[in-house]
């Protein structure tokens, strides 16, 4: 039963982180957004995690993909958690 709720706690974080991320890469999109103490809050949070992937070759042509990469594993693991809870 706790190892079920805290499972379920990590989904609701990770749903959350995930939420975060697209209102980060969308500040970034607007100059007058990433001079704003939200903005500089989310980096502090997003940043560290982020780092790992932005030291891999994921940009191409300009557009930098690190972000869609950190997302893409923050759904695996979820899911793998989901299927856990599912049918562990």
């Amino acid at each position: 039963m706790f190892i079920g709720s805290l499972l379920y706690f990590l989904i609701k974080l990770i749903n959350l982180y995930l939420l975060l991320l697209c209102i980060y890469a969308l500040m970034s999109w607007f100059y007058n957004a990433v001079n704003t103490g939200m903005y500089e809050f989310l980096r502090k949070i997003i940043e560290p995690v982020l780092y790992p992937f932005r030291k891999l070759p994921l940009q191409f042509a300009g557009v930098d993909f690190s972000l869609m990469a950190l997302m893409v594993v923050l759904i695996f693991v979820k899911k793998i958690i989901q299927q856990f809870l599912l049918f562990g």
